[in-house]
């Protein structure tokens, strides 16, 4: 029975972790892009100057909303925050891939961020709260670094 129960807390965290792994392809998304969209004057019409926002403006707008994500997280509960990233990614990738507009993709990226904080505060407390203190040795501490818990 103990078994069945720790298996199912495996995948649990398994599942959450894979809104980092989006996180994860939303920042090296920029790598490719940025070359592609400098050079093509006839769809975007970009400068390297203004892409080279791209870069800076999720962690910007990750500082500002892990603020408000920790409190999100106390009231509607980790799993159900976790679940929420579902809304900022999906924006994210469809303002990027129907748009054009320079303020458009700033406005998807900052989305991204918003993202982006939802991931890195809460899923580490899904972590630390779905795992009893037996297994959490060998699970804990997989995807963030938690410094932000002292004892």
């Amino acid at each position: 029975m103990e078994k069945e129960k720790t298996s199912h807390q495996i995948i649990a965290i398994v599942v959450s972790c894979l809104s980092a792994f989006t996180t994860g392809i939303m920042f090296s998304w920029t790598s490719p892009f940025l070359v592609k969209i400098t050079k093509d004057k006839l769809n975007y019409n970009i400068t390297e100057d203004q892409a080279s926002y791209f870069a800076v403006i999720p962690p910007a707008s990750m500082v500002v909303a892990a603020i408000f994500c920790t409190r999100l997280s106390d009231i509607i509960g980790r799993k159900y925050t976790i679940m929420l990233t579902a809304l900022p990614y999906t924006t994210f990738w469809i303002l990027t891939a129907f748009f054009t507009n320079i303020y458009v993709l700033y406005a998807a990226r900052m989305i991204a961020g918003f993202g982006d904080a939802i991931v890195f505060t809460s899923v580490p407390m899904y972590i630390d709260s779905s795992i009893p203190t037996a297994t959490s040795t060998a699970t804990k501490n997989r995807e963030t670094p938690r410094i932000h818990q002292v004892k």
